[in-house]
């Protein structure tokens, strides 16, 4: 794919860029992808695209050989043929790469201990594929590693294979992948594990703060597509004792593909993970009534994903088309066209990234200085050839946990922050900017102060060009005052000629703690009151609000965070209320801590 803007594009560009920079993970930056995140999207930066080639015409080669094995092992067509049908219609109902690699690890794991040879290679295969796949995404590494460690533990207990073997063939492999990793991609071990320990933490805070509800039909339907797989794989287990560790390894992938989905995709991910299960499951059982059973099964599954396709929520239209042979072709034939492919990506991307150049006086203010935008589009820089100085989570909107918000603010008042920031007040999801991330946009007002640029307006909105500051301001919060408070309930704020910050700590109760573990949180909305009885609605994050929301004086819009540099400040906000459909996993009671700050503003935004 070229380089192009926009908000996913955006972490495609830095996912492919960060490899080639001094840029750790863990040590100075996490994302939901790890170090070999760009394996699943890769741009022609350096060597990822011939990368990425070897890994998919490598996926491609062991589908075929182990579909051959299969065959030759049942001397029955049925069961290759049901496969393949099954696999071709995963990709028509938006099977992700992602995913797509996941379901060939767990196809390299449908070899039985029983076929020898050909069970030592694809099972040595699939502990080295585990180990790269937990680098390229901590969650997608968590379901690797316990997709590999399912079938063998069953393996070991029905003694179908000895600890030695599982030593051998499972365990050495995958640590020896992990382990040249490790050294190629980090400079230390504790850089991973504090990558591990920052990706956790990312990846647990998910489920509150990207949660975007949807008609509720749709994870009902991919449930049902997941217990039409139990009940495929517990029929054809009665037969084919063999099927039993593949499905659990799926198990472990469809679990991951439906919390992942119903967070905030609506649960697109699961059908075509579903229908790749079964066609594995009916390879392994591989008889001609377990071909009919899987296709059967697997008509279900296509007709639970065209129910879905017609929610226009889903965004998970059917893809008739990938069921021929042209894109595969086409695929193949860039591969072996590198240069060409190369050149029409350049020339793809110049087009796209044109939509992204902002006007000259911008890139001549920004200089050869290092520049970040916020919250996400990274795309302004290669666009306009500026230097890009990455923060801690990237795209700003994902400081979604009180930790991560900590560590964005450090980062933009420490030594190694940019010198310009490009900045557009918008969120995702009906947030705040400053409602996501108000400690790091506490720092933002302090370090940084308009160029005095008017803003530039594109496709893309508005945006403006903020330099660093000669002499922060302090706003190092004086405490004012304590307030118990209710859900539901206004809660006055405290007058002041200065700007008020509320910290507020919500507990989750028990419910709430489940939900956040095991399926989402739903939004949670402020409730902001003017002066003269109007009420402003923004979508919060409870997991940040404790590190203290402006909530007196707070912009709305790109125009009024300018007003408040350059002269009397916004609106005042009288009372603020919470409520909204995520309250019901909060305990009702809560307590804000106050605090305020003298405001100075901007000299070069007043003139």
């Amino acid at each position: 794919r070229p380089i192009a803007p926009g908000l996913d594009p955006s972490w495609v560009y830095a996912i492919n860029r960060l490899p080639y920079t001094d840029v750790l993970f863990g040590r100075d930056v996490v994302f939901s992808f790890g170090p070999l995140g760009y394996l699943f999207f890769p741009l022609d930066m350096g060597s990822n695209l011939l990368r990425s080639a070897v890994l998919w015409v490598a996926g491609q080669a062991v589908i075929v050989a182990i579909g051959v094995h299969h065959v030759r092992r049942t001397r029955r067509l049925e069961p290759l043929l049901a496969f393949g049908v099954l696999l071709l219609a995963a990709g028509t109902v938006g099977q992700l790469d992602e995913y797509r690699t996941l379901v060939l690890l767990g196809l390299a794991l449908s070899v039985a201990p029983g076929d020898g040879i050909a069970w030592r290679v694809t099972t040595a295969f699939a502990a080295v594929l585990a180990g790269v796949l937990a680098f390229t995404r901590l969650s997608t590494g968590v379901a690797a590693v316990t997709m590999l460690a399912l079938p063998t533990v069953v393996w070991l207990v029905r003694r179908d294979i000895r600890f030695r073997e599982a030593l051998t063939f499972v365990a050495l492999p995958f640590v020896a992948t992990v382990v040249v990793l490790v050294v190629l991609l980090f400079d230390s071990p504790g850089t991973v594990l504090s990558w591990i320990g920052a990706s956790l933490e990312y990846t647990g805070g998910y489920s509150e703060s990207m949660s975007y509800p949807g008609p509720g039909v749709l994870p009902v339907l991919a449930v049902a597509g997941v217990a039409v797989f139990v009940v495929t794989a517990a029929v054809l287990a009665r037969r084919a004792p063999a099927v039993t560790p593949v499905a659990l390894s799926f198990g472990a992938l469809l679990l991951l593909g439906l919390r992942h989905g119903v967070v905030r995709h609506h649960a697109r991910f699961v059908p075509p993970i579903v229908l790749g299960a079964i066609a594995a499951v009916v390879l392994v059982a591989g008889t001609r009534r377990a071909a009919v059973q899987g296709v059967v099964a697997g008509a279900v599954v296509i007709g639970l994903a065209l129910g879905a396709s017609v929610v226009p929520e889903c965004f998970c239209p059917w893809q008739p088309e990938r069921l021929g042979p042209a894109r595969g072709w086409t695929g193949l034939a860039s591969m072996i066209r590198l240069e060409e492919t190369r050149e029409r990506l350049a020339a793809e991307s110049t087009v796209r990234l044109a939509e992204d150049r902002l006007p000259r006086p911008y890139r001549d203010a920004a200089g050869d200085g290092a520049v970040d935008a916020i919250p996400w589009e990274i795309a302004f820089l290669p666009a306009n050839d500026l230097r890009w100085q990455p923060n801690p989570v990237i795209q700003t909107y994902s400081a979604y946990t009180s930790s991560l918000d900590r560590r964005t603010a450090d980062h933009f008042a420490s030594a190694a922050a940019p010198r310009s920031l490009l900045v557009q007040f918008v969120e995702i999801d009906a947030r705040h900017p400053m409602l996501v991330a108000p400690a790091m946009w506490r720092t933002i007002l302090e370090r940084y102060e308009p160029s005095g640029l008017p803003p530039a307006r594109g496709s893309w909105g508005q945006v403006s060009l903020f330099h660093r500051r000669p002499q922060p301001v302090d706003l190092g919060p004086r405490s004012i005052a304590t307030t118990s408070a209710r859900i539901g309930r206004w809660v006055e704020i405290p007058r002041s000629d200065g700007l008020v910050f509320g910290s507020i700590r919500m507990e989750h109760d028990l419910g709430g703690r489940l939900a956040r573990l095991v399926y989402r949180v739903d939004p949670v909305l402020l409730d902001l009151r003017l002066p003269a009885g109007g009420v402003i609605t923004a979508r919060f994050l409870p997991s940040t609000a404790e590190n203290g929301l402006l909530l007196n004086r707070l912009p709305m819009t790109l125009e009024e965070l300018l007003g408040l540099y350059a002269g009397p400040p916004p609106r005042k906000l009288t009372a603020f209320r919470i409520r909204g459909p995520g309250i019901g996993s909060f305990q009702q009671e809560f307590e804000v801590a106050w605090s305020e700050a003298e405001w100075r503003g901007s000299s070069e935004a007043a003139r």
